[in-house]
């Protein structure tokens, strides 16, 4: 399938090759760093909304800011 949903924000990153965030929602903004990390085993973060790289770089995900302020 082309296009998939899930419940949550840190299912939806299990197993993507890639997360696109496109919106700075509280869900987001709490996703636990870590967790995040383990869940995208090395896939990218597009975030643009900005507001990822800190729990990004403490997790060790490769961020890509695009958007406004990139």
């Amino acid at each position: 399938a082309w296009l998939e949903l899930a419940p949550d924000a840190l299912s939806a990153a299990r197993g993507a090759a890639a997360l696109v965030v496109c919106t700075p929602w509280p869900e987001f903004r709490a996703l636990d760093a870590q967790a995040l990390g383990a869940a995208l085993a090395g896939a990218p973060v597009l975030d643009s909304a900005g507001f990822l790289e800190q729990a990004a770089r403490q997790a060790g995900v490769r961020l890509l800011k695009v958007g406004k302020g990139a």
